[in-house]
């Protein structure tokens, strides 16, 4: 049997959906799989102050908010910190809306509702590439 490794993150994820209970269902998962430093944002305006204040380990967005888009705050990360991957994860099935978010910076792009395993392995992923990415510069 193989074992599967727990991540565990020193910094917080940012969890950004304007919907609570997509946000406490994130939280569940991520705890399920050792990550247990998270903040929650239910709005794009708010992730912006939590970037302001302190360092995240990484970003699972929605694109589809009121106020500050997820689109908007996806770019302000890509200029001002591009070493936080940003996971879009969104109600939008558009291949064009996809690609639009990968140029923008997006580490990856999930449609909802996600796959639970699909969503661990992303941020695993997503850790490990932060991670890689910092060990080089």
């Amino acid at each position: 049997m193989i074992e599967q490794r727990k991540v565990a993150s020193k910094l917080p994820v940012l969890l950004v959906d304007d919907e609570v209970h997509t946000l406490r269902g994130y939280e569940t998962q991520l705890l399920g799989e050792g990550i247990e430093n998270c903040i929650s944002c239910k709005s794009g305006g708010g992730a912006l102050e939590v970037l302001r204040s302190q360092e995240v380990s990484l970003i699972l967005l929605d694109l589809l908010m009121p106020g500050v888009s997820g689109e908007e705050v996806l770019v302000h990360v890509a200029s001002r910190y591009p070493q936080i991957p940003v996971v879009v994860v969104t109600g939008l099935n558009e291949v064009d809306t996809a690609v639009k978010c990968m140029r923008k910076g997006a580490f990856d792009y999930l449609v909802k509702p996600v796959d639970q395993d699909r969503l661990i392995t992303t941020v695993k992923r997503a850790l490990e590439f932060r991670e890689l990415r910092l060990e080089n510069s």
